[in-house]
Parts: C-alpha cells; sequence; structure tokens
C-alpha cells in the first residue's frame, strides 16, 4: 500500500509548527484531509488554530492519544507523521485505525532499534521510514521525481513558501539560541545579503563537549567556577546551567561577556544542592529535548578549618552539604540521564591529608570514591584532586591559607593551566586524578609524616627517618651548645617560643604573658600547624596541632622542649 493521503483522511501531524510540519499542513491541505496537530507551546497552538486546525494537542504530553480517541469516538487516524520518539511513538502507532499507514522521519527510534508490538500489524498497518539523505544516494529515480512533482505544485500554486524567521549572517549567534529554545515556527534563515558575519575562532575544541547540550556548573557563579564555565563556552557547549546557593553571578562584567560572545545559552539558578527537593526540582526542569543535560560539573565548595578531635555537628555539616551531600544528589537525580560527562572536584587534601581541615578531607575523599562507584556502575564519572589555583580558586580569598600552603611546598597553578588540565583530562577518559605542583622536598621538610618509610610519597619527599630523627638532634644539640647552664637554656627556649608566637599572631612580644594559654592569646587549627611546623624548624622537637590547641602556654611549651632535649642528650 503506499502512503498517499486521500481526501476526507484524518491525518496526525506531529510538531506541525516546525519546517516538515508546515510543509505536511500544505499536503493535508491539498489533498482535503482532516487534520490532527500538535505542537510544544500554547503559542504554536494558537497560530495552528488560526490557520484553521481546529484539533490541536500538546506535542510535550501523552495526553494527546486519549484526546484523539476521543474526538474520533475511539476510531483512531488513518494517516501519522511523526519525528516523535520513545513512549510518544508507541502511543501513536496505536492510534492508527484499519488500513493505517505510519509514516516515520525521525532517526532516533531507528538506530535505537525500537520495537513495535507486531499484533497491530493484523489490522493491514503500514510503516514507512522515510530518509531522504539515504534516497538521494540509493534511489534518484524516485527522489528526482518528487522533486518534479513539488516544484510542479509550486507552479500551480498548490503549495507556497512557509513560515520563516529571518536572520542576517551577522546574527547567526542569535539564530542558533532561537533554535535551541524552540520558539520558532516554520525555519530559520541565514540571509547572506549582510557579509560581514561576526567570526569568533573556538580553539581547541573536546568532543564530548557539545552544541546540543546542557552543562551544569554548581559554584558556577563566581571564582574556579567561572572560569570552568568560560572555559566550557570556548569549547562550544550548548547551553550553561550557572549553580549557586545564591544564584547571583559574582563577576565582573567582562567575565559575563566572555561567557555571552560564543553564543552560549546562560541560565543561573538559585538552587541549594545540598537539599534533595531543589536539585531533583533543578534537574527535572532542565530535561529539553532540544538540549538535554550532557555533563554535571561539581565545583561547589566551603572551606573551614577543624581538627576532627574539634569537629561539632554544625561546623562538620557546612563542610559536607554542599560539596559531599550536594554530589550525592546530583549522582542519584541524573542516573538515568545519558551523561558524557560528570566531574566532581576534589582537593589534593584527599591524597596527602591535611590535620586541619578534617571535614574538608572527609568530603574530598567522598566525591573521589564517588566517582569510583559511578564507574563500576558503567557511569561517567571522574575526579580530580586539584591543587592550589591562583587568582580564583578558594585559597584566593582565603589568603592566610594560601599563604602558609605556599610555606608548605604547595605552589599554585594558574586558571589558564588548570583549563589545559581539565581538557586533557577530558580527553583521557580517567577516574581519578591529580592536578597539583608540590615542593615535595619542602612539603617533606614541614610534614614529618612524609618523612617515614610507610608514607605513599615518602620518595618523593626525598627524605627518610634516619635522616630526619639526625637533623632534630643536630639541632637540639646546637641549642645545648650555645646555652650550656640549664637556666640560661631554659630561658633561651622560652624565648624562641614567646618569639614564634609573637611572629605568627603579629603582636609584640612583651604584650605577651607566658603563663597564658596560646588558645586565649587567638591560636586557631590554622595557626597551630603553622605554629608547630616553625617550632619543629626552631628548636627540634615536634608539638602535634592537637597538643597545641589544648592550650598549652609558652611557659608549659618551654618546659616540654627543655625536659625532652636535656632527657635525648644524657
Amino acid at each position: 500500500m503506499k502512503p498517499d493521503l486521500r481526501e476526507n483522511e484524518r491525518v496526525l501531524i506531529h510538531n506541525a509548527t516546525g519546517g516538515v510540519g508546515c510543509a505536511a499542513l500544505q499536503i493535508a491541505i491539498w489533498r482535503g484531509a482532516e487534520i490532527y496537530a500538535t505542537a510544544g507551546t500554547e503559542e504554536k497552538r494558537q497560530y495552528l488554530r488560526g490557520l484553521g486546525v481546529n484539533r490541536v494537542y500538546d506535542s510535550r504530553s501523552l495526553a494527546f492519544a486519549e484526546e484523539i480517541r476521543r474526538d474520533t469516538a475511539g476510531e483512531g487516524v488513518d494517516v501519522i507523521l511523526n519525528a516523535t520518539a520513545g513512549e510518544s511513538l508507541s502511543q501513536s502507532f496505536e492510534l492508527l485505525s484499519s488500513f493505517g499507514r505510519f509514516i516515520e522521519i525521525g532517526k532516533k527510534n531507528i538506530t535505537d532499534n525500537m520495537g513495535l508490538p507486531m499484533k497491530a500489524f493484523q489490522n493491514n498497518l503500514s510503516f514507512f521510514a522515510i530518509d531522504i539523505d539515504r534516497m538521494l544516494h540509493g534511489n534518484t529515480r524516485v527522489a528526482k521525481q518528487l522533486f518534479r512533482d513539488v516544484a510542479a505544485a509550486f507552479e500551480s500554486g498548490c503549495f507556497g513558501p512557509i513560515t520563516t524567521k529571518v536572520f542576517s549572517a551577522g546574527e547567526a549567534k542569535e539564530a542558533f539560541q532561537w533554535m535551541a529554545r524552540a520558539k520558532h515556527i516554520g525555519k530559520i534563515v541565514l540571509q547572506f545579503d549582510d557579509v560581514r558575519a561576526n567570526v569568533i575562532p573556538i580553539k581547541s575544541q573536546n568532543a564530548k563537549i557539545r552544541a546540543d547540550g546542557n552543562y551544569i556548573v554548581t559554584g558556577g557563579t563566581r571564582g574556579f567556577g567561572l572560569e570552568i564555565a568560560k572555559w566550557l563556552v570556548r569549547q562550544g557547549a550548548g547551553k550553561l546551567t550557572l549553580v549557586s546557593r545564591s544564584g547571583e553571578v559574582k563577576a565582573t562584567r567582562s567575565a559575563m561577556e566572555e561567557l555571552q560572545k560564543y553564543g552560549t545559552e546562560i541560565e543561573v539558578r538559585a538552587v541549594d544542592v545540598s537539599s534533595e527537593e531543589q536539585v531533583k526540582h533543578l534537574i527535572e526542569s532542565l530535561d529539553e529535548p532540544l538540549l538535554p543535560i550532557r555533563g554535571v560539573f561539581h565545583a561547589a565548595v566551603v572551606l573551614q578549618d577543624d581538627f576532627l578531635t574539634n569537629l561539632s555537628q554544625e561546623s562538620l555539616e557546612s563542610v559536607l552539604k554542599p560539596k559531599l551531600t550536594g554530589a550525592l544528589h546530583l549522582h542519584r537525580y541524573t542516573l538515568d540521564l545519558p551523561l558524557d560527562i560528570f566531574f566532581c572536584f576534589s582537593s589534593i587534601s584527599a591524597l596527602v591529608g591535611n590535620v586541619g581541615q578534617a571535614s574538608y578531607v572527609i568530603a574530598n575523599a567522598y566525591l573521589d570514591a564517588l566517582c569510583q562507584y559511578r564507574r563500576s556502575l558503567g557511569l561517567a564519572a571522574t575526579s580530580i584532586n586539584w591543587g592550589a589555583i591562583s587568582e580564583v580558586g578558594i585559597l584566593s580569598r582565603k589568603t592566610d591559607v594560601a599563604a602558609l600552603f605556599k610555606r608548605l611546598g604547595l605552589e599554585f597553578l594558574h586558571p589558564d593551566e588548570a583549563t589545559e588540565i581539565l581538557d586533557r583530562v577530558l580527553a583521557s577518559d580517567v577516574t581519578q586524578i591529580g592536578a597539583f605542583r608540590v615542593d615535595w622536598e619542602k612539603w617533606s621538610e614541614n610534614n614529618s609524616e612524609m618523612a617515614t618509610p610507610q608514607s605513599r610519597f615518602s620518595q618523593l619527599g626525598g627524605s627518610n627517618e634516619d635522616r630526619d630523627v639526625d637533623e632534630l638532634l643536630m639541632t637540639q644539640q646546637q641549642l645545648l651548645d650555645e646555652c650550656p647552664e640549664e637556666a640560661e637554656f631554659q630561658a633561651h627556649i622560652l624565648k624562641v617560643v614567646m618569639q614564634r608566637v609573637s611572629d605568627l599572631l603579629k603582636i609584640d612580644q612583651n604584650q605577651l604573658d607566658p603563663k597564658t594559654s596560646i588558645s586565649h592569646m587567638g591560636v586557631d587549627s590554622l595557626a597551630a600547624v603553622e605554629l608547630g611546623i616553625n617550632l619543629r624548624n626552631s628548636v627540634g622537637v615536634d608539638f602535634t596541632p592537637v597538643q597545641l590547641l589544648s592550650g598549652p602556654s609558652p611557659q608549659v611549651m618551654t618546659d616540654r622542649i627543655v625536659n625532652t632535649i636535656l632527657s635525648a642528650n644524657e
């Protein structure tokens, strides 16, 4: 049977306001058929009613099937022109009456090898798959005849031009944005009378970043998250959804102009990713057929200094919620989406540890584990353990932490270096990778744990436990040689301790009481780490941050140092 449409037959045209749909409407009117049509917005449905189409339905809902059965008294339709996918195709197929013809012009159902209920074909149904591209290559005789028939219909006045929206060549960006929003009726046309097209070269595009994709960037309205957004638009991403708790873009005007000049659609959303309901709503609201979610970049972060022994429920949650809980929610509500990318921004702290940021280490270690778990499920996942990033990273806002890290040997990556690394990581498709610059020798000097043979980084530091002990003993012997009398030695050590506390707190030594607890002087968890390093280098005695945060006074610390050194040299 031919799919020819005959007078008074019922025809269902899906997406009837698209280019093909508008052309099909002309054919249906020419043939004298009874038209049933679907469209995605009320504005488009009103347009169809204005053309005299009385049976109009919502293409974004499956309710059209039941409504057409109602409007045809259960008889269904004779011909269906379809490019929809999934359940919409199945529901449409069931609307065919006896001797009905289904004309499939979409490719997704065929490439996905979607099945049809064979029992329905006992009603003398016919299914036609039409692909003009294959017809032009495989059956030129038929293709030529079709073109001649269409040309004759135009000449006789049966067919006319369909609705178009015209953009000049210089407005190509706006044209693609208009198309991506699915607001157009008919066809979008670029007119090249204006030859001054604005062309912006996009270099080194990563094949995984797609023009037909939407990419969620949490923490994307400031700092490094905003740098990732800039990188994504340079790669040709179709849409970015920048997420932050406030929904405010904390960027300069020039930064926003850079985001917009490449033609990427930018949407900023106020979402607390630690809220399951808000993440669920975000993912559901972004489920668009033309710009589906293709990737997630989880860069949300809160940094708070705390030792494990001092953690409160409140301080723990303030760090874990945006990073850990947020990642879990994003994982759960994108499980059924065909993501190409799921990037979690972890930290070097999850690899080397950081005694002063226990909750931060926990959160980052969870991100690493989550990505390993996703890979075990066959899902996209990559965790990057970033080091310090200059200018835009969180350490650029916490200058005291940055200064300490630099003294410890952790050097900074420039944002441009970081995005180059991101491009290489995306291309290599790894599960977990570290991206940082460290002076390992300096790091090992300031982290005694690295000097032990059990440390995973002991060889990088070029240190070993015996050499470390020798250096401590040499420091202690030098102090004893300078002050052989015990009273003189005690006074000298107290002076050294007071000087180190004074330097750390930027307070004149004369204003400090050696019998006052250092915690009352203002030594917090971060300062305790640095004070322990400084004392070790000065007097050769280790103080753990936990010992220092218990609040010893400089006098108590001095007594311990003196007893330790004298006992070691008896």
